[in-house]
């Protein structure tokens, strides 16, 4: 079964999507409530285990991450200079308490472990992600704030979610986190682990997928 046969497998059937729609309002709430993410178990180590939350637009999930770093002090890796850049000029001087770093970059002296650690997207490749977090400390909480705009969801056919979200009902705000999706990143990562031998670094997500990967490979 190929990349994109797995995503839909996973993704796309109404059941699936129906449960996972069950977790969005518990998220909205939490947020509310000053909680990062309330299904994360403090004691156990995230390191190669992203919990994923999942914003139908760019513009939704920056509006949750500054509802968060009100409440939050909170450290984010960008995985693209552009995406650091932009993140920097977004929170400004007023969000003392958010601290944004490179990935390539950072140091692991620099985490705090009992500051959630916020993943903004995912990096197309998983073995990118696995050196970046094997050198850091086990944090409480590691969460990836993915949008179905993203590049890498892209790639994969995110349009197709995104449709069958707002056939369902999708609200502004709601939020979509289950294993099933963080598991079908992680396949598509792999995936492109696979594909691409020698990665040429870029300065932003699209530039990368640009460079790195051939449009007849796309699913």
């Amino acid at each position: 079964m190929g990349t994109s046969e797995i995503l839909i497998a996973i993704f796309i059937p109404a059941g699936v999507i129906v449960v996972l729609f069950y977790t969005m309002k518990k998220q909205r709430e939490a947020a509310s409530q000053g909680i990062l993410n309330p299904t994360i178990k403090k004691k156990k180590s995230l390191k190669t285990t992203v919990k994923d939350l999942v914003f139908a637009s760019h513009a939704e999930r920056e509006k949750y991450l500054l509802e968060i770093s009100k409440m939050h002090d909170t450290n984010i890796i960008a995985w693209f200079e552009s995406d650091r850049k932009y993140l920097s000029e977004l929170f400004g001087a007023d969000h003392s308490g958010l601290q944004i770093y490179l990935y390539s970059s950072l140091a692991a002296s620099e985490i705090n472990p009992n500051i959630p650690l916020v993943l903004w997207g995912r990096h197309p490749l998983a073995s990118v992600e696995d050196k970046t977090l094997a050198v850091l400390p086990v944090v409480s909480v590691l969460v990836g704030m993915t949008s179905l705009d993203d590049a890498l969801i892209q790639h994969f056919g995110g349009d197709k979610l995104k449709s069958m979200m707002g056939k369902l009902g999708h609200k502004e705000g709601e939020i979509i986190e289950h294993s099933m999706i963080s598991a079908s990143i992680r396949y598509a990562q792999e995936d492109l682990d696979k594909k691409v031998k020698q990665p040429i670094s870029a300065a932003s997500a699209n530039e990368w997928f640009l460079m790195n990967t051939n449009p007849v490979d796309k699913p």
